[in-house]
């Protein structure tokens, strides 16, 4: 069975499933604190997790997320996100999700709390 314990995308992870202006909305959101909440599953078997989120919207009262994290060959962490929001899917309410939860931030700036 896989160590889950490194189960965590690092800023990199980000920047290669979204576009930076996606990550840069999502960073935004995630400093307001409209990710009202987050949980992680963690799947040893597989070598994967997912993470459910509701995020605040701006047209709407709230998006339900849903990530699937999994290892790549390498060190490096795939991305699958889908949202209800328009966008659907690796959107800047998921970006927001795995912001808040990870408490990552762009080199230079301030995590999210």
């Amino acid at each position: 069975m896989m160590n889950l314990t490194n189960l965590a995308p690092t800023w990199g992870d980000l920047v290669d499933a979204f576009h930076d202006s996606t990550l840069d909305r999502g960073h935004q959101y995630a400093l307001d604190q409209r990710v009202l909440k987050t949980h992680v599953d963690y799947n040893a078997t597989k070598g994967a997790a997912s993470l459910e989120a509701k995020v605040d919207g701006t047209s709407s009262p709230s998006h339900e997320v849903h990530v699937e994290l999994t290892h790549t060959d390498g060190a490096e962490i795939s991305i699958d996100a889908t949202c209800t929001c328009p966008v659907n899917y690796n959107c800047k309410h998921a970006a927001a999700a795995l912001i808040a939860h990870y408490q990552l931030a762009p080199p230079g700036k301030q995590a999210p709390p």
